[in-house]
């Protein structure tokens, strides 16, 4: 049975300047995916979830590596030294198991090997953004490699509330990961994988009544509001992967750990007014 596969490699993903999956879903035929994070919203091809509970499973598998990510609130994260990104469209229970039925969204990152490389990015932007990254592998002995990544962001916000003067739709994202891998034999392959991902931001503003005619066009970048929610996740996860290579199959064990904390505070105003979180 044929499938859908929509599959964004490294430069692809470059050339497009792409951050997240959100970035992605714009590109891609029947996939709607949100920016928020807490928690992302997917649909393939328009099937998605009305539980928007951060420890909801999510209609569309997330994978990454082959892992699934069992809480829609830990699903979304930056790119950070990724080979490729795989989009399946329709059902995918066959492949990837449960909760596939709409779809299923693989993160495939670099693995470590022999050369010795490294590279850097610095990006700048409007409203004081500036990002940079970076990765460096190198061969630790002749069986032991090991290859890390770094990302910082963090851009200004560029909406105006006109009630109280505050600037919204800020971002800020940050994330490191780190892989060793052993190579002891023909036969035997063993990596251990880190990550750590955080994200601080603006929540989409909960009302966009504005003042008086616009005068920029037809671009929103204002808003009248006594509210502001701030976003903010922070993810770690580990995994270990053990694949053994025999003369008629493969045999592969993956066990994984990953913890997730999110949350939204609510400001009731500017002033020293009150946090609710």
């Amino acid at each position: 049975m044929p499938i859908s596969v929509q599959a964004f490699g490294a430069e692809q993903i470059s050339n497009l300047a792409a951050q997240d999956i959100a970035d992605l879903g714009t590109f891609t035929p029947n996939v709607q995916i949100d920016r928020a994070a807490n928690p992302p919203s997917y649909k393939i091809p328009g099937i998605g979830t009305s539980d928007f509970g951060v420890g909801a499973d999510p209609a569309v598998g997330v994978y990454v590596d082959g892992i699934y990510i069992g809480r829609s609130g830990g699903s979304k994260v930056v790119f950070n030294d990724s080979a490729r990104v795989e989009i399946l469209n329709g059902p995918q229970g066959t492949l990837f198991g449960r909760n596939a039925a709409a779809g299923a969204i693989q993160y495939v990152t670099n693995k470590p090997d022999e050369e010795t490389v490294g590279w850097a990015k610095v990006t700048a932007g409007n409203y004081d953004r500036r990002q940079m990254e970076g990765v460096f592998n190198t061969a630790l002995t002749d069986q032991l490699f090991f290859r890390a990544g770094v990302l910082y962001n963090k851009r200004d916000g560029w909406i105006d509330n006109v009630t109280n003067g505050d600037d919204l739709a800020r971002q800020k994202n940050e994330s490191i990961t780190g892989q060793l891998r052993w190579l002891p034999s023909d036969r035997l392959d063993i990596i251990l994988r880190m990550e750590y991902d955080e994200i601080d931001q603006d929540s989409r503003p909960s009302s966009s009544g504005v003042l008086g005619l616009r005068d920029n066009g037809p671009a929103f970048d204002k808003v009248e509001s006594d509210e502001r929610f701030d976003e903010s996740r922070y993810l770690f996860g580990s995994s270990l992967h053990v694949t053994y290579y025999m003369d008629w199959a493969t045999l592969t064990s993956i066990t994984s750990w990953r913890a997730t904390n999110s949350g939204v505070c609510h400001d009731t105003g500017s002033g020293g007014s009150p946090r609710l979180c």
